[in-house]
């Protein structure tokens, strides 16, 4: 089983180089399963309209994280399609932390997760919350995909070794900047994170010139400009055995793309 796991969509210079890759990237990886993290969509969060956007462009699974609330015009789509997750140690709000997909005629749990060190908010304890939800998915699922978004790179590579062995796959998201750590633990294909789709010219998406100034004067990182431009792709592919669910091969994907 293929499978693609795209890094976090930030701003329209992002979406627009997904939209322009994405097709052909599953294409040329023969991906049966397509997810995305679509967290800073709209800079923040992320609308109706750019979650049928990046539907469209080939993803059968869109993953969100800290800001899955943010665009409150967003609640009843989470709320009523299944396709969306938003982090599962955040059980008390709409929608779901994960779910069952069919690819290649095999159930594929995905998971979604958010970590608690360096976060803006305080979400149940993701370590026992991983427990509870896998458990639960390898009652019907031989491949499990987890998306852990976080902060501390600690915190990732702990749940690297909570979870070696019991799933297939599991991505970090959140810091916008990919690591060159991919390898595979006890049959389950890691990486730190997976990094963004979004202006390539930008530090970690937000224009330079504003992000020099917030750290200059010491302010905190809110009204954050997205700038437009070129698009730097990224996320990973990763091929699972079909019969076992263990990680054979996992590879970073990092491109530029001209808009």
């Amino acid at each position: 089983m293929n499978i693609l796991f795209m890094g976090d969509v930030a701003g329209e210079s992002g979406l627009r180089g997904l939209e322009k890759t994405l097709p052909e990237l599953r294409r040329t990886y023969g991906a049966d399963l397509t997810l995305v993290n679509g967290e800073n969509a709209a800079g923040v969060g992320m609308t109706p309209a750019q979650a049928e956007r990046i539907f469209y462009a080939g993803a059968d699974v869109i993953t969100l994280g800290n800001h899955a609330f943010d665009r409150r015009e967003i609640l009843n789509v989470i709320d009523s399609d299944a396709r969306i997750l938003r982090p599962a140690n955040l059980p008390r709000l709409p929608g779901r932390g994960s779910g069952i997909f069919e690819a290649k005629h095999r159930d594929v749990g995905v998971l979604v997760l958010s970590g608690r060190v360096g976060m803006d908010y305080s979400p149940d304890n993701p370590f026992i919350t991983a427990e509870k939800e896998v458990a639960e998915l390898q009652k019907s699922c031989r491949v499990i995909l987890v998306d852990f978004h976080g902060e501390a790179t600690s915190e990732k590579v702990a749940m690297k070794f909570a979870l070696a062995g019991k799933v297939s796959l599991l991505v970090g998201t959140h810091t916008h900047v990919q690591t060159a750590d991919e390898q595979i633990c006890s049959g389950t294909g890691y990486i730190t994170d997976l990094g963004m789709c979004g202006p390539e010219e930008s530090v970690i998406g937000v224009d330079p010139a504003w992000a020099l100034e917030q750290f200059r004067c010491g302010k905190a990182f809110t009204g954050k400009n997205w700038p437009e431009g070129d698009a730097v792709i990224s996320g990973v592919f990763c091929e699972i055995g079909d019969h076992d669910g263990k990680c054979v091969r996992i590879a970073r994907i990092l491109k530029t793309v001209k808009l």
